[in-house]
This record gives structure tokens, sequence and C-alpha cells, in this order.
């Protein structure tokens, strides 16, 4: 299996949108491993982000890094604020007691990866926590050890 980077991801971003449906449901696709993409919290164990992992936080707009918004006329009419998708994270590691992080995001405008410390990991830990994700392919046993 073919290990994605984000430069990778983000290049082909459209094919991503296109096939989005089919990659979270195929538990092959689901599991493409991505290189630096990681959750490592302490006190909870490091954890790989796959593929869909990141596809499902990016497209449900989870892990853009926000911007404090100013006060706007269209915000106080109710009218949808349409904002670019800037910073995107990929990669979070920490500490979430004492509130430190380091955290990897892809800048849209210059196709570079960054670090900053991102306010309340904890949320998005838990964003991460409540993804929906296929089984993974069984692998057949015999007495033998695995075919």
């Amino acid at each position: 299996m073919n290990t994605l980077t984000i430069p990778q991801i983000f290049s082909q971003l459209s094919f991503y949108q296109d096939h989005y449906l089919e990659i979270i449901q195929d538990s092959a696709q689901y599991f493409t491993p991505v290189a630096d993409a990681k959750i490592d919290l302490w006190p909870f164990a490091a954890k790989q982000l796959y593929l869909g992992d990141l596809l499902q936080l990016w497209f449900a707009e989870k892990w853009l890094v926000e911007k404090e918004r100013q006060f706007s006329f269209e915000v106080f009419l109710n009218m949808p604020e349409t904002r670019p998708k800037e910073l995107i994270i990929y990669a979070i590691s920490g500490n979430l007691l004492t509130g430190t992080n380091q955290s990897k995001v892809w800048q849209v405008s210059s196709a570079q990866t960054q670090k900053l410390s991102v306010a309340n990991v904890s949320k998005h830990y838990f964003e991460y926590c409540a993804l929906t994700r296929p089984k993974p392919a069984k692998v057949a046993q015999t007495g033998w050890g695995i075919l």
C-alpha cells in the first residue's frame, strides 16, 4: 500500500472530492496511510491518520484553523459568510493538560506546510474520535498461519 503525502492529496483534491463516498466506504482506500498525519496528544496513545479520516474531517470543515471573526453586517443580517479554507490541519501533537500543542497545517495559498499552535486541540481530538470508519478487510487464516 502506498503512503500518500499531504502535497499529493492537495494536488489532486478535486479527485478526492469526486470520489469521496467511494473512498470512505472502501476499507482498502480509506486506510491508505498519509505521511506525517497523526494525533499525538498526551495522555492518549498516538494515532496514525488515514486518507479517509482526513477527508471526512476536511470536507466536514472540522479541521480548519479558525481565524478570529470580525463583526460584519453580513453576519448581523444572518447572511452566509464566504471565507476561504486557508489553513487545514493534518497533524496535532501536544499535551491536553497543559494546552501546549504543535499542529501541522497545510496553507492552501502557498501550498506549503506550516507549524502553529491551534486553540482547543481537545475539540479536534474528539472530532477525530467521532468519525465513522469502514471495517478493515478480513485476513483469511488457516491452521498454519495467514494466507
